[in-house]
């Protein structure tokens, strides 16, 4: 990435697309799971199911597909941390946080990116860090296996150690 785009990044507060991007459409899959558990609802199914419950699993089926659908449209937002350190002593502030969680840093000459673990797999999270005058930059993505589900526990509990470590350490 070029200075400008890595601005263009910052001021749209959003990741561009990369190779996340490709297999997301997996994610859908256990939410249309659900849906699809109301079928028993359609008329020429014979079921003895009783239908409040194909009711209840098709409306909360439709909310986890919403839910999906809402997910991967605000996990490409970037989040901030004011630091009110130089560009050099956030990038310093990073590198050492990571070093202490035995975590490899890539650098490039505008931004950073690392590999976090998530709650099973060692490289779960994809972390990508943009440096400014007295803020960092962040967004953490989940990996996944072979689809991407947009959601994670592991996800939330890196965003928050990541935000209560650079805020401990910036002052």
């Amino acid at each position: 990435m070029r200075k400008s785009e890595v601005l263009n990044i910052i001021n749209s507060k959003k990741v561009p697309y990369d190779e996340l991007d490709d297999n997301k459409y997996f994610g859908f899959f256990p939410a249309i799971g659900l849906c699809l558990t109301g079928i028993p609802l359609l008329p020429f199914v014979d079921s003895s199911v009783n239908p409040i419950i194909s009711w209840i699993g098709f409306v909360i089926g439709v909310l986890f597909v919403l839910f999906t659908y809402i997910q991967f449209k605000i996990e490409k937002n970037i989040k901030s941390i004011k630091t009110n350190l130089s560009k050099e002593s956030n990038e310093f502030l990073i590198d050492d946080y990571l070093k202490k969680r035995k975590i490899a840093l890539n650098k490039y000459k505008h931004y950073s990116t690392a590999f976090l673990p998530a709650l099973l797999y060692k490289r779960g999270l994809k972390l990508i860090l943009l440096y400014d005058e007295g803020n960092v930059y962040f967004n953490i993505r989940r990996i996944g296996f072979v689809g991407r589900i947009p959601y994670s526990i592991g996800k939330i509990i890196e965003e928050k150690r990541l935000i209560r470590e650079l805020k401990k350490r910036a002052k």
